[in-house]
């Protein structure tokens, strides 16, 4: 059990990362062009398009990647817990 929490924390870091990429690289519209963009894109956006269809953008701001951080966040401060204290 305690690998199964351990890959799942690792999974949701990693994941977090990509979420950071993603964010970064809209920034520059020449990265956008690139095939690890949209390696990124492709990782990133099924995830992101849930948080949109509840905040869409305003504007030319999108809080989605905001939500998605504090959830993963969250998420992964649980499963930290969870293997600190080796309650599960």
């Amino acid at each position: 059990m305690e690998y199964l929490l351990l890959g799942i924390f690792y999974f949701l870091r990693a994941y977090q990362f990509i979420l950071v990429m993603y964010v970064l690289m809209t920034w520059f519209p020449n990265f956008r062009e690139s095939q690890l963009f949209r390696l990124v894109a492709r990782l990133a956006e099924p995830y992101l398009s849930r948080f949109r269809r509840l905040i869409p953008p305003i504007g030319m701001v999108d809080l989605s990647p905001l939500i998605g951080f504090l959830l993963l966040s969250f998420a992964i401060s649980g499963f930290s817990r969870l293997l600190v204290s080796g309650t599960f």
